[in-house]
């Protein structure tokens, strides 16, 4: 089952508007479920990180001096977040931060506006490698004694961790889709370029390696796919250039030694010799005709069919040989007039060579496409030569009886080769009741 891809522009913009939705949504209920709204978080970060140092004081306010000293004192021993000092560094209210400033205003919501107790916000510089807490601070409470006790947040709390791991939460949502693309990118784009050049490197060293993948984007796909259509053809080429030396290699041997054994026995026929000649003309001209006629550039124009197939028709028919031209009066196609023609005249040749008489007709298949049927009355092929009809220097059986001047095996593979430049295709089929039916289909544009 093929993979069918989507250009690249819509991919790449699916991906995009898709992952900043799906990250967008994620971030804004992120921030909605754990940093909430406002100033609700930091105050209640700033609560939790002061808990234990307010719920102290709160235990110990209904003491007397007394037990009160015993159990600041056993806290201390217990919690080294606890200190007594004789002169913390306080800092004024001017001089406060915003981690200070929510220190404070935890303090003051916590104290009635009665209560005696001096709360002041102090400098404490002991966690400064850990620069995302909520500060480098303290609070502390002034004692009977006119020392401080000291409270200063250890930087493990969880609410001192928090913004940490909602920086890291959100540079990880963030980075994801990134992520996502670059895997995506590799895959999508990447793998199949890959796959297409080792393809273009498999061609380059070995003439029958296996087609290119047509899979991935809808550009990868349409290159891998002219890159195999190119491969097909470059390969055809060169098999039939290399096919077309090996049988004038072989069919020049026969003229060849005829004119040695001539030479050698002193007995020179120069009409003989000139026959030899003139057929070893006719095959290096054909050869070079199949091959240039695969390589010449197409000089396309806008021509009638029907007036181009009656030219040809009267032309050969003036040479008194019976050819007839039934079909459609105007059919306009965008061809190589004199490749189309050369095409038709061997089609035709061929016809009146092996047949008494030929019938060219002409119709419109549907609106891109037009047939041009060349029918004789010969003794036909059967379905095995059908088969290779087109193979350059391929002669059936009937044509080997003849002699070599009546051509040499090309017509049609040089008439396929013009047509399927076009982008059509020629078929052969019987011609009922007897004879051959050649069928060349061309666009109609």
């Amino acid at each position: 089952m093929s993979r069918r891809g989507w250009p690249i522009r819509a991919q790449v913009i699916g991906l995009i508007v898709l992952t900043q939705i799906v990250s967008t949504g994620l971030t804004i209920m992120l921030v909605h479920g754990v940093i909430g709204s406002g100033l609700s978080t930091p105050y209640a970060v700033a609560k939790e990180i002061i808990g234990p140092f307010t719920t102290l004081l709160s235990a110990t306010d209904a003491l007397d001096e007394s037990a009160k000293d015993k159990a600041i004192a056993s806290a201390v021993q217990k919690d080294d977040r606890f200190e007594i000092l004789p002169n913390p560094e306080l800092l004024d209210k001017d001089d406060l931060t915003v981690p200070g400033r929510f220190y404070l205003e935890v303090l003051r919501d916590w104290m009635d506006e009665d209560d005696p107790l001096d709360l002041r916000v102090v400098r404490r510089d002991l966690f400064q490698t850990f620069p995302m807490t909520i500060g480098n601070r303290g609070v502390a409470v002034r004692l009977n004694n006119q020392e401080w006790l000291v409270f200063t947040p250890a930087p493990a709390t969880p609410a001192r961790l928090m913004p940490i791991f909602v920086l890291a939460l959100l540079l990880f949502l963030l980075t994801l889709p990134v992520i996502a693309f670059l895997f995506w990118a590799t895959g999508t784009l990447v793998a199949p370029l890959r796959r297409l050049a080792s393809a273009a490197e498999g061609f380059s060293q070995d003439l029958d390696a296996p087609d290119a993948p047509e899979r991935g984007s809808a550009e990868v796909r349409t290159v891998a796919r002219a890159f195999n259509l190119m491969r097909h053809r470059l390969r055809a080429m060169i098999k039939a250039k290399s096919y077309t030396l090996a049988a004038i290699g072989h069919d020049l041997r026969t003229p060849l030694t005829r004119m040695r054994l001539r030479l050698e026995s002193g007995n020179v026929d120069v009409e003989a010799m000139i026959r030899d000649v003139g057929a070893m003309d006719t095959m290096v001209t054909s050869a070079l005709s199949f091959i240039r006629d695969g390589e010449a550039e197409l000089n396309l124009q806008s021509v009638d069919l029907a007036a181009l197939a009656q030219t040809v028709c009267d032309d050969i028919a003036d040479m008194g040989h019976q050819v007839t031209f039934q079909g459609t009066k105007r059919v306009v196609a965008r061809i190589d007039p004199a490749l189309v023609r050369r095409a038709l005249i061997n089609v035709v040749e061929n016809g009146i060579t092996y047949g008494s008489s030929v019938i060219v007709t002409l119709h419109a298949t549907d609106s891109t496409s037009a047939t041009i049927t060349v029918s004789d009355d010969g003794p036909g092929m059967s379905e095995s030569d059908r088969e290779n009809a087109f193979e350059p220097f391929w002669r059936g059986d009937e044509a080997r009886r003849r002699d070599e001047t009546t051509g040499f095996g090309l017509g049609l593979s040089i008439a396929r080769s013009i047509v399927e430049r076009h982008g059509g295709t020629i078929d052969l089929a019987p011609n009922a009741p007897r004879g051959l039916s050649v069928a060349m289909s061309l666009p109609v544009r």
